[in-house]
């Protein structure tokens, strides 16, 4: 998934398909001049009924980079039983 912003491309998602109704993010990176949150929960949020439909019950992440943590904490994710994984509920 390609999010665009004044004509350029504010960010890059690739996530699993779902595997017992969590999808893996593979990559979730945000051009610098767009890192104002903004972007991550606005899709997350426009797409949550197209998660829905494909039985995605949840995103899972997995980092170790301080900074991916406070954004992830900011735009809803919260810290998982694994060593740094990070869950958002789709539902």
């Amino acid at each position: 998934m390609l999010a665009i912003r004044d004509m350029n491309v504010a960010r890059v998602f690739i996530a699993t398909k779902s595997d017992q109704g969590v999808s893996e993010i593979l990559l979730d990176y945000v051009t610098p001049q767009y890192r104002d949150y903004k972007t991550g929960k606005f899709l997350f949020q426009k797409f949550n009924e197209e998660y829905v439909e494909k039985e995605v019950m949840s995103l899972k992440c997995y980092t170790s980079n301080e900074k991916h943590m406070k954004y992830l904490e900011k735009i809803g994710f919260r810290k998982g039983e694994e060593f740094n994984s990070y869950f958002l509920a789709v539902v």
